[in-house]
């Protein structure tokens, strides 16, 4: 906890001192759980740092969490490794459930697109089979993110738009159900 502690106040310390240096282009959204940061240097930087904190803190669940969301623009296919070993670490928590399923459903859209603009029938229906594949892995992820939050409106907003796109109409009118009762009309 004291070494944990000291990189804290080490990143605490050099965010402070390159406050003014940070480009005008490097955007933290919402409560400051995803940045954008278009400078590939930048981003080759934060890897670097986070792959040297996660060799001192290899079982933080917080800090495989933040590392996959920075992989989710970068690589995919890693950033679904560090969510899941954020869940071998933690499965009690429900973000790193909620963000996976976001971003197997992120694949499957993409999967479905390509399939859509393939003018040969044999390859978008192969397509259209690794956008279900990734579907079907999205609703798992999502309904065991719900099944530990049932109150998170857009956990089953999700759950509505993956059943829907799945085919599953009992689930979906069952989350509508859920989000009405939770809007209260």
């Amino acid at each position: 906890d004291e070494i944990k502690s000291q990189i804290t106040d080490d990143i605490n310390s050099i965010q402070d001192e390159k406050q003014d240096t940070i480009p005008e282009n490097v955007i933290v959204e919402g409560d400051g759980t995803k940045a954008n940061i278009p400078d590939p240097a930048l981003k080759d930087d934060a890897i670097i740092r986070f792959q040297e904190v996660l060799v001192l803190f290899p079982e933080d669940y917080d800090i495989h969490v933040a590392y996959a969301n920075l992989l989710e623009d970068i690589d995919l296919l890693l950033a679904i490794d560090a969510y899941e070993t954020a869940i071998s670490i933690d499965d009690s928590k429900e973000l790193a459930f909620f963000n996976l399923g976001a971003v197997y459903n992120n694949l499957g859209s993409e999967y479905y697109l390509q399939g859509l603009n393939e003018d040969d029938d044999a390859v978008a229906d192969s397509l259209y089979n690794e956008a279900n594949n990734y579907f079907r892995s999205a609703y798992t992820y999502m309904e065991q993110a719900y099944h530990m939050d049932p109150f998170a409106i857009q956990t089953i907003r999700a759950l509505i738009q993956l059943a829907n796109s799945l085919g599953l109409d009992e689930q979906s009118e069952f989350y509508k159900t859920k989000e009405m009762d939770l809007r209260g009309f």
